[in-house]
């Protein structure tokens, strides 16, 4: 938790400090890229942890708290989310946010593709993942079915990188 607290409070005050003073981001932009990209990085090194620990048993410890450091993920998640949509509506924008994700026509361009439900979409694997975590779902949904629903944060991986790719694509950082 304190490793999360000091990413974002780190990457909120630097990228003001190196910000070109007429791009100067407002401190909302900068709660929501702080906490997307360190939600971001969490799971890249959630997904790390099975490699290495096969790789070198030094890191088997982290294997087990592995589950603990996938809900803190989701929450940090959830957190860029709940900023996005606070970002909305702090602006008198919200009808906007739900005309990006339910205009079809902004699914038929690669380029100004809305990000959004790419987005949404992994959020709500990753709150499945998180919300059966316990060992009690683990035999409540018997140990195939919980495997193949954990399983599932490879999908919820890709869906992010593309929500983050895509996202920086059609930023203008000139």
């Amino acid at each position: 938790l304190g490793a999360v607290m000091l990413y974002i409070s780190a990457y909120m005050l630097l990228a003001r400090a190196f910000a070109a003073a007429d791009k100067m981001p407002g401190w909302d932009d900068l709660r929501i890229q702080a906490f997307g990209s360190c939600a971001f990085f969490m799971i890249s090194i959630i997904l790390a942890i099975g490699p290495l620990a096969r790789l070198n048993p030094r890191f088997l410890p982290l294997l087990y708290n592995r589950r603990h450091f996938g809900v803190m993920a989701f929450c940090v998640a959830a957190l860029h989310g709940w900023f996005v949509v606070d970002w909305f509506v702090l602006r008198g924008a919200l009808p906007n946010f739900w005309g990006e994700i339910t205009d079809a026509a902004n699914y038929t361009k690669f380029i100004g593709i809305t990000i959004k439900p790419l987005g949404i979409a992994a959020l709500l694997i990753f709150f499945m993942m998180a919300a059966t975590s316990h060992d009690y779902w683990l035999n409540v949904l018997t140990p195939p079915v919980w495997k193949a629903l954990h399983m599932s944060i490879y999908a919820a991986y890709g869906l992010i990188v593309m929500h983050v790719a895509l996202g920086l694509m059609q930023h203008d950082y000139s």
